[in-house]
């Protein structure tokens, strides 16, 4: 249920910043989003919704994970061997999903877009 909460917000961002923006693509990395992710729920001091599993989210994050630092970088904990797990867990699926989007994108690639060209 926890990547089922965190997923689609990553497939999205993802989407977003594919798309060439002032000639740039700043595309934030996954475990940057997570640690957002992280923090904006264990900050909250209700559930980021109203629906029975926006409160279960909410519930198992806060149970299970703890912020342990903010400054200068956000440090995440868990409470529990299960904390620790789910942590791991969501790391990993930022890691797969990194991957997944460099080979799509490696993949729409041409042997001649590695060509060397030099300007003299």
């Amino acid at each position: 249920m926890i990547l089922e909460a965190f997923a689609p917000l990553l497939q999205r961002y993802y989407r977003r910043y594919r798309q060439p923006q002032n000639g740039q693509t700043a595309q934030p990395s996954a475990l940057n989003l997570l640690q957002a992710w992280l923090y904006r729920h264990l900050s909250a001091p209700k559930p980021l919704g109203t629906t029975w599993a926006a409160r279960h989210v909410h519930q198992v994050l806060r149970t299970e994970i703890t912020l342990v630092a903010t400054r200068p970088f956000l440090v995440f904990q868990g409470n529990s061997a299960g904390g620790q797990r789910l942590l791991e867990s969501l790391t990993a699926y930022c890691h797969s999903y990194e991957d997944w989007e460099y080979r799509r994108w490696l993949h729409q690639l041409k042997a001649s877009d590695f060509s060397e060209t030099v300007d003299a």
